[in-house]
């Protein structure tokens, strides 16, 4: 059985946060991170901007709450993991991925707030720590459901989180052209060859 998510993204936040998130992100994708502002959140949201520091206290913590409705999304969260072996713990890690970046506009906006993020040293430091905690329960699947050790775990979730990211830019700059399919089933032969070498 493969990799489950759960799809219940800031539901622990008020309506009205939830509304102004989803606006900062119609304003990002359409202005660039240049053009984010709290009057234009507030005014594609349809509120007065007092509600934005009400909820997120300035831009900065808008800016902090949009990049963790993205770091923090529940996709990239392992939900329920299973008994297994190499060739079906590839098989659910490379299914995890490929439906991680599979909406592009996500990964449009993540791309458009990194180089904040990377100017950022607390967010710099969060979506660290994210990453972090995703490689971890990844490793933690194939320890479960392979023979894999600890360390061989860790560093081949960490180059498949690597992967992740480098494969969803290429299939970003030119969908058409790109061989998505092919590099996956290519990713995946390998992470069985490395699982089997392993065993």
């Amino acid at each position: 059985m493969p990799l489950r998510y759960s799809d219940s993204r800031n539901n622990d936040r008020a309506p009205t946060a939830q509304r102004l998130l989803k606006a900062a992100r119609r304003v990002v994708m359409r202005r660039g991170y240049a053009g984010l502002s709290v009057k234009a959140v507030g005014r594609e949201a349809g509120v007065h901007e007092s509600l934005i520091h009400y909820h997120f206290g300035s831009k900065a913590g808008l800016v902090e709450a949009l990049v963790n409705s993205l770091v923090e999304d529940p996709g990239l969260a392992l939900v329920e993991v299973s008994d297994g072996d190499g060739e079906s713990a590839a098989e659910a890690l490379i299914d995890a991925g490929r439906r991680t970046w599979a909406n592009r506009s996500e990964f449009r906006l993540y791309n458009e707030l990194l180089p904040h993020i990377l100017r950022s040293t607390k967010l710099r430091q969060h979506v660290a720590g994210q990453y972090e905690s995703i490689m971890h329960r990844h490793a933690e699947y194939l320890m479960k459901t392979t023979s894999l050790d600890e360390q061989a775990s860790d560093r081949l979730a960490a180059l498949g989180l690597a992967l992740l990211d480098g494969l969803g830019l290429q299939s970003s700059l030119d969908p058409e052209r790109f061989d998505q399919a092919g590099v996956y089933e290519l990713w995946r032969d390998l992470m069985r060859l490395y699982i089997t070498a392993a065993e």
